[in-house]
């Protein structure tokens, strides 16, 4: 599933690889998926042996960079809430919320029915 999503954002356009290299070899990677006016990091992932270098936070520093686009106002680092590295360097949030609504009984299913139909209104209004 990454690697398909990966290879569809970056024929769109909207993928960027940042990397931390040494000695012409990557310790540490990450993708930004690019959904102007907003950007999600996906996993970094680093090489253990220089850990102790912190090849993660240094490529989160890098990565702020993405800010300084014209076409990117916000970054969602998509870490867990309270991760330590992330907290540390990313210091500003946004609430997310998920609301869940049980279909269950006529009512409840009629409503349900309406939620596509009022996405879909949204979204033609918006192009």
């Amino acid at each position: 599933m990454f690697r398909t999503s990966l290879h569809g954002a970056a024929a769109r356009g909207r993928a960027e690889r940042i990397s931390v290299s040494l000695d012409r070899q990557s310790i540490a990677m990450q993708v930004n998926y690019l959904a102007s006016p907003g950007s999600f990091s996906f996993k970094t992932a680093f090489d253990e042996v220089y850990a102790r270098f912190s090849p993660g936070v240094q490529l989160q520093r890098k990565n702020l960079a993405l800010l300084d686009r014209n076409d990117i106002s916000w970054s969602d680092s998509c870490a867990a809430s309270d991760h330590p590295m992330i907290d540390r360097i990313w210091r500003q949030r946004r609430s997310i919320v998920r609301v869940s609504i049980g279909i269950g009984g006529t009512f409840r299913k009629s409503i349900g029915k309406q939620i596509p139909r009022t996405k879909k209104t949204r979204m033609a209004r918006m192009v």
